[in-house]
């Protein structure tokens, strides 16, 4: 059984994302009604999905260490944070991005990214777990992680886009967080949606070739069918010949950061 499992989930709420229906796992019946209500027009009724997205909110601590609230992707943490307007946002980027994918319109990079000084670093999704536990070194060098799984990828310009978030959030919202006695403080540093240039792109810790390295970000793109494989390899090629990485995986942004500068 893996970490996430134990955890204590108590409702799954089956939201429609792009051409799947996945489950949202919410630790109290409270939450789920949050989630069921936020997200209400994305709810297959009848659907008994397994638990793809876990939602945990913690209630404000009486005595002790305050429990940060967290959001998973299957068995990965996505996120951690006190602020719960951040998460449902950031649950909103998760389920649009299969819209996205779903709707064929845009090339879709799967990565860990961070933006520091108008431009966007990209990371294997995987470490993603990692540089969450860390987000606030990482904070206080610059460094701002996106909370969405894909972005839109172009090709030409070789820059990702993060949407605008279509969740609107009301007086009313704050209201039921309250009410509900959830832990709910400022979100802190967030990325702004735009279209940032690309200025790193580490896709695999051993990735030394020009070869190696298409091979693995590669592997990160949603290639559509309109855009074909072979363009997508030989623009790779092309841009990734130049294009700053790190050679390992990094959990210090100071190192990371002389990595990509060197």
């Amino acid at each position: 059984m893996q970490e996430v499992d134990r955890l204590g989930w108590v409702v799954t709420v089956p939201l429609r994302a792009g051409n799947y229906v996945l489950g949202v796992r919410a630790n109290t019946s409270a939450v789920g009604d949050l989630v069921r209500d936020v997200f209400a027009d994305r709810v297959v009724e009848e659907a008994n999905p397994p638990g793809n997205i876990s939602v945990l909110l913690a209630p404000v601590a009486a005595e002790g260490p305050q429990e940060l609230h967290r959001v998973y992707l299957t068995y990965a943490r996505m996120l951690r944070t006190r602020s719960v307007r951040r998460v449902l946002e950031a649950m909103w980027h998760f389920l649009d991005a299969y819209d996205r994918q779903a709707a064929a319109d845009s090339l879709q990079v799967v990565a860990t990214v961070f933006l520091a000084g108008g431009r966007a670093h990209l990371l294997p999704a995987d470490e993603r777990k990692q540089l969450v536990d860390e987000e606030r070194q990482w904070n206080r060098e610059g460094f701002v992680l996106v909370d969405r799984a894909a972005l839109g990828l172009d090709l030409d310009d070789m820059t990702v886009t993060i949407p605008e978030c279509g969740l609107e959030w009301t007086d009313e919202m704050n209201a039921r967080v309250a009410a509900l006695g959830l832990d709910d403080r400022p979100a802190g540093v967030r990325s702004k949606p735009g279209t940032y240039p690309i200025a790193s792109w580490t896709a695999a810790a051993n990735a030394r070739t020009v070869a190696a390295r298409v091979v693995n970000a590669g592997g990160q793109v949603v290639d559509l069918p309109d855009h074909g494989g072979v363009r997508l390899v030989r623009r790779l090629a092309e841009v990734l010949r130049d294009m700053p990485q790190s050679s390992r995986m990094i959990h210090d942004p100071v190192t990371f950061r002389s990595d990509i500068e060197t």
